[in-house]
């Protein structure tokens, strides 16, 4: 028998017995596109706040949901790996808008630090649509003085801004804001 023959025999041979290679599991579909609102959104392994950090997104960074789990929400990242971030940390669409384009109708008051405490304070607003604060949320209090951000928190709720037009309609948003000492 030729040589020539015979490879192509002993490879086509081999290439029977050869294990099929794994199916790769379908790309799941996305459910919608949620916005980051947070300073930086960690991405964990699983929906547990001691879960490691696998990832992390920048406000304003758009990504894919795939899923919810009571207060998680479970994400596409760019190596179509998933991770799990607290909703918390997500905004929907063009609600989320950089803070120089939401104006104050009714700014908050100052709050002077009598303690000279150091540090920062961060605050989110929910807004409705007609410029009025509903709820304000810490999200970070570095001064050590949980007086000082009950007093900044009270002022951000008597603020008013002007309402929000996004595509001819008023829309609610999200606003953060940062008080520094």
């Amino acid at each position: 028998m030729d040589k020539r023959i015979a490879a192509a025999l002993f490879f086509a041979g081999s290439l029977a017995c050869a294990k099929p290679a794994p199916e790769l599991p379908p790309i799941r579909e996305s459910i919608g596109t949620r916005y980051v609102v947070s300073s930086n959104a960690g991405i964990r392994k699983s929906p547990d706040p001691a879960a490691p950090v696998i990832n992390s997104y920048r406000s304003g960074e758009a990504v894919s949901v795939l899923s919810t789990k009571e207060d998680w929400t479970e994400i596409r990242m760019g190596d179509l790996n998933t991770g799990w971030v607290h909703t918390s940390d997500l905004g929907e669409g063009q609600d989320v808008l950089p803070r120089e384009e939401l104006k104050f109708r009714r700014a908050p008051s100052p709050i002077y630090s009598t303690t000279k405490a150091r540090g920062l304070i961060v605050l989110l607003a929910q807004v409705n649509t007609h410029g009025e604060v509903e709820s304000v949320k810490t999200l970070q209090n570095t001064t050590g003085n949980p007086q000082l951000e009950e007093q900044n928190s009270s002022e951000l709720k008597k603020a008013t801004f002007f309402p929000l037009l996004v595509s001819g309609r008023v829309r609610a948003f999200e606003y953060e804001y940062k008080i520094e000492y």
